[in-house]
């Protein structure tokens, strides 16, 4: 009789979370059993990035009215060279910040050869930055081998100001541990850059190394927390 209470409860919380996990959008042959469950959180359409924001592979690229640039994630290569051929282009002026919203490879790889490419200023979290400074000496998915060098890691909740707009950097733990999030207000926008921690299909939480821990402020608890007080209109 115990047995089956438990099964029962166990299988009730992995339905709960199944119901607002993205793995059943990346992988729907995983689970058949969930594709047409009515109880799934279904996939918001969202609404189209403002002009001063570009996407290329997992970064989102900020563009001041100045012409210059702040760059969120470098994974891959294409980053680099589409900012190369905007600058010949007088598209852009400047590349001059990037920032690191987590430690997973498709958001990293291309860092050491963007610090190469731009002489520009990075910034992390100190939760994130510990990592990509010595990437091996942590146990961790999706970890690549490349060295980043950080150059400022502000507090919980620290301002600055780059060009028109204010940027304030936070430890968001959702996707995982070693994660911040970066809420940035300027053009008459507010904009909450959360790396993986949330997707128009729930959260992406895929292994338990990420550390994804769960209670009152920590985890998602402490993401949702930080955007409950930030009140950002975009994520």
């Amino acid at each position: 009789e115990a047995a089956e209470a438990l099964i029962a409860r166990m299988t009730a919380c992995f339905d709960h979370y199944m119901a607002i996990n993205a793995l059943r959008w990346h992988f729907p042959q995983m689970f058949p059993a969930y594709l047409n469950d009515p109880r799934m959180m279904p996939i918001r359409r969202g609404c189209a990035p403002p002009s001063c924001l570009r996407h290329i592979y997992t970064s989102w690229i900020l563009r001041s009215e100045t012409g210059a640039v702040f760059v969120m994630d470098c994974g891959d290569a294409s980053v680099i060279d589409a900012l190369k051929a905007s600058l010949v282009d007088s598209e852009i002026t400047a590349v001059e910040g990037l920032w690191i919203t987590h430690t997973h490879d498709d958001h990293v790889e291309a860092v050491p050869a963007f610090q190469q490419a731009f002489d520009c200023e990075l910034i992390a979290d100190e939760s994130v930055a510990t990592v990509i400074a010595d990437p091996l000496a942590w146990r961790l998915p999706c970890i690549t081998p490349n060295i980043a060098r950080v150059d400022r890691c502000p507090a919980h909740g620290e301002s600055w100001q780059w060009h028109e707009f204010t940027m304030t950097s936070f430890h968001f733990p959702g996707q995982s541990h070693y994660h911040g999030g970066l809420l940035v207000e300027g053009q008459g926008l507010r904009m909450f850059f959360g790396g993986d921690s949330f997707t128009p299909a729930g959260i992406d939480d895929y292994c338990v190394n990420n550390r994804n821990f769960l209670g009152a402020g920590v985890g998602f608890m402490k993401c949702l927390d930080i955007l409950d007080a930030t009140k950002p209109a975009m994520i």
